[in-house]
């Protein structure tokens, strides 16, 4: 397996309300493990009976399953990446399915 580095993981949180009462979100950082962000390879897209997309990419994480199901976010190697489904878990590893995103 390449490198692993650390997986920085965020939620939005509601913080506060506007005048008008339309709610003010921050983003607190409410994990932090080590992983990686991959392509899916073809096998990986038959496994999982779904459409993946070009934008689609695989972090497997070691944190816990109940932090990365929590999470909005997550970043490695100074990327952002949406979390969009908790693809598989066991008690080490963690299988999302992630899109890139620009702030």
């Amino acid at each position: 397996m390449s490198r692993l580095t650390d997986n920085y993981f965020y939620q939005s949180r509601e913080v506060s309300r506007d005048r008008l009462g339309n709610p003010i979100y921050q983003e607190v950082q409410i994990g932090l493990s080590r992983g990686k962000i991959s392509r899916f390879s073809l096998k990986e897209k038959e496994l999982f009976k779904r459409v993946v997309t070009v934008q689609d990419e695989k972090l497997l994480t070691q944190e816990k399953f109940e932090i990365v199901k929590e999470s909005d976010y997550v970043e490695v190697d100074g990327l952002r990446y949406k979390i969009k489904e908790v693809l598989t878990y066991s008690d080490r590893w963690v299988t999302c399915l992630v899109n890139r995103y620009e702030s």
